[in-house]
């Protein structure tokens, strides 16, 4: 279920951070407990891969934004543009927040995460 799941990685956002208590399981001294928060993980990323991911193509004649964060166990970024309003107003909603901005909405071009060692 990783490997399919890493696969796809780039197209789910935080994915270290939500893949963590399965990816623990997987470490050569781990002891095997499948409790709530591994379950919780499995239909999480489960959940992520069956729901369309909302990604813009790029466009290079605008700037890029790029975001980052960090924790103990993970690090990830996500690089963004704002761009022209889609025709719907619905598509300017993502994960309830409204991204619409004054000239244009910011658009998801890519999301990426690593776990740490």
């Amino acid at each position: 279920f990783l490997g399919l799941a890493s696969y796809y990685r780039k197209f789910i956002r935080a994915f270290a951070d939500k893949s963590h208590p399965l990816t623990a399981l997987t470490r050569k001294s781990a002891e095997w407990k499948w409790g709530e928060e591994q379950r919780d993980a499995f239909e999480c990323i489960k959940n992520c891969l069956i729901t369309r991911p909302v990604l813009g193509y790029p466009d290079f004649s605008r700037e890029f934004v790029i975001y980052t964060d960090a924790s103990g166990y993970g690090i990830g970024s996500v690089l963004a543009q704002i761009q022209p309003p889609p025709q719907s107003a619905d598509l300017a909603e993502s994960d309830g927040q409204d991204l619409r901005k004054s000239d244009g909405v910011e658009v998801v071009i890519a999301y990426t995460s690593k776990q740490l060692n």
